[in-house]
């Protein structure tokens, strides 16, 4: 009869944390789905905010524009590989960090991360654009020249890629992937509006590689006012884990 009390306690208490657990896994399993919702919409934006010159390219001046202009994507895409290492890096460190103290673990990854990185980027878009042809002709042969002027406007690029891509390394690890998805959308909308635009007043790839300027600054002005109003300008109550909708 004991064995038969306690069993029926222990059924009772195990049902409540039963029905606790099912509860705290449905809050968390509806956050993992909103966060990996935004993080699916954002790797597919920046896969088509990648290929969206080329594609424009092809469709508007054919298949030897969109050679000249991939080679030339191919070196700075090269150059983007330790920026890359750099990010995945900081994200666990943020994460981790962003619970207890927001503000200074921020602070400590664009001083450990972010502003080093833009100060090497410096000294290799200089080499960039100054041995394009180089580079070119290393990668292409001869055949491709046209690819250096494209090359050299992609290194200017370059001093702006570093601070976009760590505001959205930092918007996820705030648990607003939401907002890194709202960026990286408003890239995509400008870069494709932009090159539009020049092929239809201009029509080189050149200029096509000119709105990538654009699309960084506009990457690095958006993610920095983002990451300020909700880190720096904002309390640990109002930061939202994972939005459902």
């Amino acid at each position: 009869m004991s064995l038969g009390v306690a069993s029926i306690v222990a059924w009772s208490v195990s049902g409540i944390h039963l029905h606790t657990l099912v509860k705290v896994s449905r809050a968390a399993t509806a956050g993992l789905v909103s966060f990996g919702k935004y993080s699916t919409g954002t790797m597919i934006g920046s896969n088509l905010l990648r290929s969206s010159d080329i594609t424009i390219l092809g469709i508007v001046l054919g298949a030897e524009a969109v050679a000249v202009y991939h080679v030339a994507q191919k070196i700075v895409e090269f150059i983007e590989i330790p920026l890359r290492a750099l990010a995945s890096v900081a994200f666990p460190r943020l994460s981790r960090d962003a619970v207890t103290n927001l503000k200074e673990s921020v602070k400590s990854i664009l001083r450990s991360y972010a502003l080093p990185l833009s100060l090497l980027v410096v000294p290799v878009a200089i080499v960039a654009f100054v041995f394009a042809d180089n580079f070119v002709t290393m990668l292409g042969g001869n055949s491709y020249g046209d690819a250096s002027l494209i090359v050299q406007i992609f290194a200017i690029s370059l001093f702006f890629l570093p601070f976009d891509r760590f505001t959205g390394v930092i918007l996820d690890s705030i648990n607003r992937p939401d907002l890194n998805f709202y960026k990286v959308m408003t890239m995509l909308a400008v870069n494709v509006a932009g090159d539009l635009l020049v092929l239809r007043l201009f029509g080189t790839a050149s200029s096509v590689a000119a709105v990538t300027i654009a699309t960084f600054i506009t990457g690095a002005l958006w993610g920095g006012i983002l990451m300020y109003n909700n880190v720096f300008h904002t309390s640990r109550k109002n930061l939202q884990p994972w939005k459902n909708g």
